[in-house]
């Protein structure tokens, strides 16, 4: 089973792993919180840029 996998874009355009084998993503107030399915949590400031189920991807890049 692939899980799907969260990155943080940053402005140099390289990615850094966020979180792997994301469960839930949700935004408030700015921040984006995303959960595993293994219950780790992990918060960034910024923007969805991209999600692919046939990546397996999350994007996010800072706000």
């Amino acid at each position: 089973m692939c899980g799907i996998n969260a990155f943080f874009r940053k402005t140099d355009g390289t990615e850094e792993l966020l979180l792997e084998d994301v469960d839930s993503v949700r935004k408030e107030n700015g921040t984006i919180h995303i959960r595993s399915i293994f219950g780790e949590v992990r918060s960034c400031e910024g923007d969805i840029r991209e999600v692919s189920q046939t990546t397996h991807r999350i994007v996010i890049v800072g706000a």
